[in-house]
């Protein structure tokens, strides 16, 4: 199921705003470091994007992702969503390392909609 996520997202459900592109390094280090997360921290950054940890009932092809430049933002910021829009802030990081830790780190104290 996860790879279906991966490639929907990836292909063709992803638009990048501002300076990014599909082939800007950072994107390309994002989904590199995408593709390293376990089945569960997919499900988690699921529910960071979309404030819901399932698939919607009309399928992955109805969520659209927005990536942008996390403004102002340095390598010690995490990333953000607005999940109303499906829209993933990603600040611009050195390594993939990092990105990844900082990726794994906001997905993993993401709380939803519905969590005190």
């Amino acid at each position: 199921m996860w790879q279906k996520v991966i490639r929907v997202l990836e292909i063709g459900n992803t638009v990048y705003d501002g300076e990014y592109h599909a082939r800007h390094p950072n994107i390309v280090t994002f989904w590199e470091a995408f593709e390293e997360l376990t089945d569960d921290q997919k499900k988690a950054f699921l529910l960071f994007l979309t404030g819901c940890d399932r698939a919607p009932i009309l399928g992955m092809d109805n969520i659209q992702m927005t990536v942008a430049v996390l403004q102002n933002s340095t390598e010690l910021h995490f990333p953000e969503s607005l999940t109303c829009y499906f829209l993933l802030l990603l600040p611009i990081y050195p390594s993939k390392e990092m990105l990844l830790a900082r990726l794994k780190e906001a997905v993993a104290h993401n709380r939803g909609f519905w969590k005190e």
